[in-house]
């Protein structure tokens, strides 16, 4: 229990001995361990990504090493207990992650929302909404202050500004005409620090050196982003 391992770490004088102490520094190092390769996926993914093989499981090797040393209350690098546990607490994850605006799906399944890094997924027939789905995303963390951008595949750019629109607006989309739409938009989120890119990009010619290109430029001309959809 991961509250039983901070009190531990935090409180107590002296480490628990016996069972208790085996059990407590099991879990932690199980917990640990999880975390270290969750982290090391992510990262080999984008050396494959890049064609460097070798660095990937360099990598996945590193995650692997991940242990408690024998007689601490510590791990060998490249973690650090207490930072970790720290970050890795329900205040600290609420704390960076971005909500969908979904209270069901932010309350009770991601523990706040998406946490840095994470990629989520929106599966569903033709015509159920996904597209809406994303773009409520969009504007709830555009709400929080965060900058957003968003890649569309089929609809246009003026189609998902009038969707960013009615959203926001509470406006009904049938009401709003797409020419007018992005100029709107572009005015309402003038007048804050942060922004919404919509850029359309043709599905069959784009991979992620595609979008990497895109996102880098953004960064170049001072965008913070902090959702990308």
């Amino acid at each position: 229990d991961l509250e039983l391992v901070q009190a531990t770490l935090e409180g107590m004088d002296e480490p628990p001995t016996g069972v208790a102490r085996k059990a407590i520094l099991d879990e932690l190092e199980r917990f640990l361990r999880r975390g270290a390769f969750i982290a090391a996926s992510r990262q080999a993914q984008d050396y494959f990504n890049d064609g460097d093989e070798d660095r990937a499981i360099e990598v996945l090797e590193e995650a692997f090493k991940v242990r408690l040393a024998p007689d601490r209350w510590t791990t060998i690098p490249p973690v650090d207990v207490e930072a970790w546990l720290e970050r890795q607490s329900d205040e600290a994850i609420r704390e960076r992650a971005v909500p969908t605006g979904l209270r069901a799906l932010d309350r009770f399944v991601l523990r706040g929302g998406l946490r840095p890094g994470q990629l989520g997924v929106w599966l569903a027939a033709t015509g159920r909404g996904k597209s809406m789905s994303l773009v409520h995303c969009g504007a709830e963390a555009w709400a929080r202050g965060l900058s957003v951008v968003h890649f569309t595949f089929e609809n246009s750019e003026e189609e998902t500004a009038k969707r960013y629109l009615s959203n926001i607006l509470a406006e009904s989309i049938a009401d709003l005409a797409p020419a007018e739409a992005r100029p709107r938009l572009n005015k309402l989120l003038s007048v804050t620090d942060a922004t919404i890119k919509i850029r359309e990009l043709p599905g069959s010619e784009t991979d992620m050196h595609v979008l990497s290109a895109h996102l880098q430029r953004l960064e170049q001309q001072g965008v913070e982003i902090g959702l990308v959809i």
